[in-house]
């Protein structure tokens, strides 16, 4: 009888981003995919490779940005408007705990080396990671007649 070969296709990232209301507002979203390597083990129901192993990551994001919105004409008072937000999470499985850690810290090695977790008897370490920013900001002047003007930003 022959062997069963199954041939799973590479999936690719998709990364896709828009922009809305003439280039005031944006929208995004990326997936990282698995590598076919991932796909097979799991397909075959097989032993993972050895190392560290991303199953998933997934971010959106939004963002927008009013300009500048004059009141009571040309000489008005003006006022702007930003927002954003932005979420994600993923999936990871790991050797020893200090992949885990060096992976979860990023680039800003939030841990330094403060955690270590005995990876004696361990198999493989998984961690979630969920994420989000909002972010928000108005700024403008406002006219008080007679009494002078108030300004804000935050």
């Amino acid at each position: 009888m022959p062997a069963l070969i199954i041939t799973i296709p590479a999936l690719a990232p998709i990364s896709k981003e828009k922009h809305f209301l003439d280039g005031k507002a944006d929208a995004s979203i990326s997936i990282e995919s698995l590598t076919p390597t991932i796909q097979h083990a799991i397909a075959t129901d097989s032993r993972f490779p050895p190392g560290t192993i991303k199953l998933g990551e997934i971010t959106a994001g939004v963002s927008g940005d009013s300009g500048d919105l004059p009141f009571g004409g040309v000489t008005g008072p003006v006022v702007s408007l930003r927002g954003s937000a932005k979420g994600g999470g993923g999936v990871g499985a790991y050797q020893t705990s200090v992949e885990m850690l060096n992976d979860i810290a990023g680039t800003d090695s939030i841990f330094d080396n403060s955690v270590a977790f005995p990876d004696h008897g361990t198999a493989r370490y998984l961690a979630l990671n969920w994420n989000y920013n909002i972010n928000a900001a108005g700024s403008g002047a406002l006219a008080l007649g007679q009494v002078g003007q108030v300004k804000f930003g935050a």
